[in-house]
């Protein structure tokens, strides 16, 4: 109590140390990021918190559809799906960065996720264009006029991802 009344306080009394270093404040700061204790806490807390947005996003949506709050069941919809990404991250991120211990195969690791993000681009594409023959079909079949419509996107769409999906990242990498 002593050592907040400075100006009535011998200042020698005050700072004494008896002979040792003076402590400083910010070591228990550097010293609890450094500890991995700390940050399991952390990520248990942070888990905990996702998971109780997560339970409460779904009971927002089930009240929002029981009462026909569609705006409402959006924002519980964007919150669960958001706090599940999250929760993934947030347990997922500390092993993938304690398993990779060098620079070099981060950059292999990133390398081997660009090429399954392209090999899945390719093959969602790929059921797009046999979407679009699908409907191409139906449209020659019954001559629907919203068939015709459809096989267009769909087509044109899986042909552009495609050829983007192929020539972007071998521009970029």
């Amino acid at each position: 109590m002593n050592q907040f009344l400075l100006l009535t306080v011998n200042p020698y009394d005050v700072f004494d140390n008896n002979g040792k270093t003076p402590e400083n404040p910010v070591e228990g700061i550097f010293k609890a990021a450094s500890d991995i204790s700390v940050w399991v806490d952390v990520i248990d807390t942070g888990a905990t918190v996702l998971a109780v947005l997560f339970l409460v996003s779904f009971l927002v949506t089930i009240l929002a559809a029981t009462f026909k709050q569609g705006q409402w069941k959006k924002y519980a919809q964007v919150t669960a799906l958001s706090t599940f990404v999250g929760t993934l991250t947030l347990r997922g991120f500390p092993l993938v960065m304690l398993s990779i211990p060098t620079l070099k195969q981060a950059d292999a690791f990133l390398d081997l996720i660009i090429i399954v993000l392209m090999q899945c681009i390719l093959f969602v594409a790929l059921i797009g264009l046999a979407v679009g023959l699908l409907l191409r079909f139906g449209h020659k079949l019954i001559e629907h006029p919203d068939f015709y419509k459809n096989y267009r996107t769909v087509t044109t769409v899986s042909i552009v991802v495609v050829l983007f999906s192929i020539i972007v990242p071998t521009i970029i990498s």
